[in-house]
């Protein structure tokens, strides 16, 4: 399985500051790329008694059927290890009513390891987390999300496209979250130990999911 693999670092500052920090950034640097999206991020949840190592969630981006995505991400010694699969809406319609022996023993490493992972520890769609999202993709791959809304709907859910009947603001009022993500290319040596391949994807550019 493929990672991206970076350091992260989150931040809360005030509007006045991330303008202040968004034009610091784009100003005269045409290397820099800048895009805005909604993402909606549906975590999954796992038994008291054994919880998974990592974090999975199925995301989509700006309501689109087309750009819907698994995602599968921990931390090891401050290293962010992240891998996505692109999936169909039917194949995510069937991951939320818990049909999943298609995935199992799947050609696609992530797929097969996120039914694995279902099966051990009973995992199941939990919470619904939309952001709004500022992404600023710097040279060297490094980058910064800029969340000038964040919010998440109450209680567990399965649905991924429907609209949650009450949404909380997970964010102050007149307040911007900014991560910071820079890249990091592991030697093969660690790879293999952290990951059990023989290459990561440090050098890449960050997915804007």
């Amino acid at each position: 399985m493929q990672y991206k693999t970076y350091y992260e670092e989150k931040n809360t500052v005030t509007v006045g500051k991330y303008q202040q920090m968004r034009q610091a950034m784009t100003a005269g640097d045409q290397q820099c790329r800048t895009e805005r999206y909604t993402l909606r991020k549906l975590k999954f949840i796992g038994g008291e008694t054994r919880a998974s190592q990592a974090d999975y969630a199925l995301c989509v981006k700006d309501g689109d059927e087309n750009q819907i995505f698994l995602e599968k991400k921990y931390v090891q010694n401050g290293v962010y290890f992240r891998s996505i699969q692109r999936v169909t809406k039917e194949e995510c319609d069937q991951i939320l009513e818990g049909q999943l022996e298609w995935m199992k023993s799947h050609r696609c490493d992530l797929l097969a390891d996120f039914y694995l992972q279902v099966t051990l520890n009973h995992l199941s769609p939990g919470y619904l987390t939309e952001y709004d999202r500022e992404l600023i993709q710097c040279r060297k791959g490094n980058a910064v999300v800029f969340c000038r809304k964040v919010q998440r709907a109450v209680g567990i859910t399965n649905r991924l496209f429907d609209e949650p009947e009450i949404m909380i603001p997970c964010l102050d009022e007149g307040k911007v979250l900014v991560t910071y993500k820079k890249s990091v290319k592991l030697p093969v040596i660690f790879s293999r130990l952290f990951t059990g391949q023989e290459e990561n994807l440090g050098e890449g550019v960050f997915l804007s999911v």
